[in-house]
């Protein structure tokens, strides 16, 4: 009983823990992998964890879950087979081996949180997940030797002579930790089909060549490498940064042609990637190409419709050009498809502002604010529409918010302080 409110405390504690994971975005949804996937998961943690507690070769910082997990695959099988044989062998013992049977139990609850049925992260499974977990297995192990002893004092050695070897292996894997190039070469090592690994190994690798005095060229190639095998392991959605990255390599080592393919492909696979459609824009327009530029950003759009991040950063960057014509028109039609879009109702109020249309700019800010009370541009554009209707305490009011909210904003400072000269000035 004197457990129970530690109980409720964890409990809280995991709530939370899955809420803010689920907002994060690192929850896999259980449409992409269901009750099936997750329990051959589990299953196989349970197996892996003993097993590489008990024989720990090939460790790896990082082992990669597959996109999609196939139940229907060995080492699946004979982990599920081999829980359910444990299970069944536990419930018949528990009189028995009571001890034997605590241990695996709590073994099991403990590190359940961890076997993936609320999957975080891109992980199968992690060594360091079992720290705590283990710790039953190897006072299970101790008990043994204890009643080993009594029989035959020689075989307490039994538990020290693996001491000196144990110690070594810990310090040589803990040298896999020492340096991020290292790091990441472990872990493409153990997986070769690894994708996060290969990507991140190339990125250490670029970060690397900018900090130390090697063949830089070289190193470059290096990762240009790494990430060819990080497409090559997962070719589709989902592995856009190594794309990316791809087309940044080639543009350090001069290769511009291959760079806009790299990107182009990665537009191809991700419609709505804006760091890419932003870097193909200014590719595209170093070398005069708008109508290219262009085309670009309306086959996106045709590509994935409504595609509202991608609208955004298109108007954006027509209004730079200038454009503001075809930018109120990026705003309306996504507008038309989300009339709730709080940055659309922004952007084209501020195309009507700019228009002199104060009262439709007004209209839209107000709607845009109604929806989220925090946005800080949309106050500012308020401020502006008011003052320009000569609702002077009214403008003044929004940019004091708009300062509430971001204290130093130089934009609602400059219009506060302007606002309030020309009053003074007209008194």
């Amino acid at each position: 009983l004197e457990q129970w409110p530690y109980f409720v405390l964890a409990a809280a504690a995991a709530g939370v823990a899955a809420w803010a994971q689920n907002e994060s975005a690192a929850v896999v949804p259980w449409n992409e992998h269901g009750l099936l996937q997750r329990t051959a998961q589990a299953a196989y943690g349970l197996v892996f964890y003993v097993w590489k507690t008990t024989w720990p070769t090939d460790l790896s910082p990082m082992y990669i879950l597959e996109r999609d997990l196939d139940p229907s695959r060995v080492k699946y099988v004979v982990s599920m087979v081999l829980v359910a044989v444990v299970g069944i062998a536990c419930l018949g013992s528990r009189k028995r081996l009571p001890g034997v049977v605590t241990t695996l139990a709590v073994y099991a609850v403990v590190v359940s949180p961890v076997l993936g049925f609320l999957q975080s992260g891109a992980q199968l499974v992690a060594d360091r997940y079992t720290y705590l977990a283990c710790i039953p297995l190897a006072a299970l192990f101790a008990a043994l030797l204890v009643v080993a002893a009594r029989k035959q004092a020689l075989a307490v050695w039994l538990g020290v002579v693996p001491l000196p070897i144990l110690f070594a292996l810990t310090w040589r894997q803990t040298q896999v930790w020492s340096d991020p190039v290292v790091f990441y070469e472990r872990v493409v090592a153990v997986e070769p089909d690894n994708y996060i690994g290969q990507h991140n190994l190339a990125a250490q690798i670029r970060i690397r060549s900018d900090r130390a005095p090697v063949d830089r060229n070289a190193e470059l190639r290096r990762a240009v490498e790494h990430e060819l095998l990080s497409i090559q392991a997962h070719p589709v959605r989902g592995n856009e940064g190594a794309r990316h990255d791809l087309g940044v390599l080639y543009l350090l080592l001069g290769e511009r042609a291959k760079t806009e393919e790299a990107w182009r492909e990665c537009v191809r696979v991700s419609p709505d990637n804006v760091q890419c459609l932003e870097e193909l824009w200014n590719l595209l327009l170093s070398r005069g190409d708008l109508a290219g530029a262009t085309a670009l950003f309306e086959q996106a759009l045709v590509a994935q419709p409504p595609n509202l991040g991608v609208r955004e950063l298109y108007a954006n960057l027509l209004v730079k050009r200038g454009d503001r014509a075809n930018a109120e028109r990026i705003w309306r039609d996504g507008l038309a498809a989300e009339p709730r879009w709080v940055v659309g109702l922004v952007g084209h109020a501020e195309c009507a502002l700019n228009q002199s249309r104060m009262g439709e700019a007004e209209a839209e800010l107000r709607q845009a604010l109604a929806l989220d009370g925090r946005n800080v541009e949309g106050w500012v554009l308020l401020g502006r529409a008011l003052r320009g209707q000569r609702k002077v305490t009214e403008a003044e009011q929004c940019w004091q918010t708009a300062l509430l909210l971001a204290p130093g904003h130089p934009g609602a400072t400059a219009l506060l302080e302007k606002s309030r000269q020309e009053s003074a000035a007209g008194r």
